[in-house]
């Protein structure tokens, strides 16, 4: 028998026993896994950061190279113009038409904006000898020496250029032909003090349209078939073409109205048609803005047609805006 005095003892049967020790084990086993596990979770927190930041740099690089091999290949090209037009003679660069001397009705006859609806009576006199096509890069870099173009070929019309580049251009290549150089530098003022010079410069607002119509009465320089005449937003795939890959208009004028936009010489006036002179116009006498002609690879019908006006700031470059030039075959009256 067991006395009341006696201590008791905790009797634990095997099984018990085993349960209790299973359970610690468990226990235990549970704690160093969650602990192994937030040590993995961490680590691989950590890896994850510097891979994404290993991804980033290794992006950012990627796209500096790209960049830098795109301009790499853009000053290739630009490069490989310049040498191969080193050799070849200046007058085999570019090629001109007699502009006969004439009287034509300027303005707009539909889908008019206001500074084009007055339409009037020009006379142009004496004939001009214009360029064919816009001045080409291979001719800019043999005058210039430096190519400004966005997109680089030797027969794409230069772009990128300024009104006031259109005019040291035309100064340039007067004097390396012994012409007489039409303008003058006064800073902030280009001035034309001889209007009757016989070098190279920008055409007239009223002589573009003159020769644009081409001795006809199409909406575009040579048909009114927008596509069959100009490259143009909805056939040129974004981009400039070469030169005289289009029909010619009456007299002979590529890209009259596609390709780049052209430069003139004239100021901007939005009421110039209703005080325009007969004979010779040369725009205002006062303005910011310059004219700029022609439809371009970027431009849609409406305003590629012969007589739709625009105008800009002279110091603006654009990839579809270049020129051409023209002068007289003799001193006008």
């Amino acid at each position: 028998m067991s006395s009341s005095n006696e201590p008791s003892i905790d009797v634990k049967t095997a099984s018990e026993q085993y349960i209790e020790t299973g359970m610690e084990r468990l226990i235990k086993t549970s704690d160093n896994k969650s602990v192994n596990l937030e040590l993995s979770t961490n680590m691989n927190s950590e890896k994850s950061v510097r891979f994404n930041s290993f991804n980033r740099i290794l992006r950012i690089l990627i796209f500096f190279m790209l960049i830098s091999g795109f301009v790499f290949l853009d000053d290739f090209t630009k490069l490989k113009l310049k040498l191969q037009i080193k050799s070849v003679p200046l007058d085999s660069l570019y090629s001109t038409q007699i502009i006969p001397e004439g009287t034509f009705s300027m303005g707009c006859h539909e889908q008019c904006t206001d500074d084009e609806k007055n339409v009037h009576t020009v006379h142009i006199e004496p004939s001009l000898l214009m360029m064919r096509s816009e001045v080409t890069q291979s001719l800019y870099e043999k005058v210039i020496g430096s190519n400004p173009s966005q997109f680089v070929g030797a027969n794409l019309p230069v772009d990128n250029v300024t009104w006031f580049q259109a005019i040291s251009f035309a100064n340039a290549l007067s004097e390396l032909e012994g012409l007489e150089k039409c303008y003058q530098d006064k800073g902030v003022e280009i001035e034309w003090p001889n209007t009757a010079c016989l070098g190279w410069r920008l055409p007239t607002e009223a002589e573009w349209e003159y020769a644009a119509k081409g001795g006809a009465d199409y909406k575009y320089a040579g048909s009114s078939d927008y596509n069959t005449v100009a490259w143009n937003k909805s056939n040129s795939n974004k981009r400039p073409h070469d030169v005289c890959t289009k029909l010619v208009n009456g007299y002979k004028l590529c890209d009259m109205n596609g390709n780049v936009l052209e430069w003139v010489w004239d100021r901007y006036g939005e009421d110039y048609y209703e005080k325009s002179p007969v004979n010779n116009p040369k725009g205002p006498s006062n303005g910011l803005n310059r004219i700029f002609r022609g439809g371009g690879w970027g431009v849609n019908e409406l305003a590629g047609r012969v007589w739709t006006r625009m105008n800009i700031s002279p110091i603006v470059t654009d990839k579809s805006l270049g020129f051409r030039l023209v002068r007289y075959t003799s001193n006008p009256q």
